[in-house]
């Protein structure tokens, strides 16, 4: 697939949007489609089942750094965990 240069490109990011279109197409293209879950919000419970934390474990996401990857769009298997960033919770100390 080609794509033109409509606007003025550096040929180095020119390239890189070509290998996004051509994995994005080749996703929609296999059978059954392979899905890309954008869906976690911040402030949405941490499931580790789902994703992985980036640095530290905490309760909620503070956001995503990469995300998950199905094959099927709806209640197909995970082939890949996503991961997020999670909220760090301070403990004040008692004095």
């Amino acid at each position: 697939m080609q794509m033109k240069k409509t606007q003025k490109w550096n040929d180095g990011c020119f390239t890189y949007l070509e290998g996004c279109v051509d994995i994005c197409w080749r996703m929609v293209l296999a059978e059954p489609p392979l899905h890309i879950d954008f869906n976690i919000k911040q402030g949405d419970k941490f499931d580790p089942n789902q994703h992985s934390a980036y640095s530290h474990s905490g309760e909620t996401v503070k956001f995503l750094v990469w995300p998950p990857l199905y094959n099927a769009l709806e209640g197909g298997d995970m082939l890949s965990k996503g991961t997020v960033v999670t909220e760090r919770k301070i403990l004040k100390q008692k004095k």
